[in-house]
């Protein structure tokens, strides 16, 4: 009987190591790392444009709404979630995270 995995047969009762034999070598690990953290980081963007998308009005009628700036876009998706998190019922849990990271920028 064998499981398949990443496109791999592992056979039950294999007399190697699953933890050394079937190791990945280390760029291919932080290559896979790497994937999976941008993946997450653009996961994240979506779901909050789509929590906090942007507000009607924003934007001037010369800008359309596809060409706003990403960096101005991004900081006004900050904006919005932060008031909603201080506004929220985990103000308190908010704002010492806030604390920690304004701490560990200085």
């Amino acid at each position: 009987m064998g499981i398949i995995a990443s496109s791999t047969i592992f056979k039950s009762g294999d007399s190697k190591s699953s933890s050394s034999y079937y190791q990945l070598p280390a760029e291919r690990r932080r290559a896979h790392e790497e994937a999976i953290v941008n993946a997450t980081i653009d996961l994240i963007a979506r779901e909050l444009d789509a929590l906090f998308p942007p507000k009607l009005g924003d934007t001037s009628s010369a800008d359309p709404p596809n060409e706003i700036d990403p960096t101005k876009r991004d900081e006004e998706t900050e904006l919005r979630f932060c008031e909603f998190m201080n506004e929220g019922a985990c103000k308190e849990s908010f704002t010492a995270l806030k604390n920690c990271v304004d701490e560990a920028q200085k």
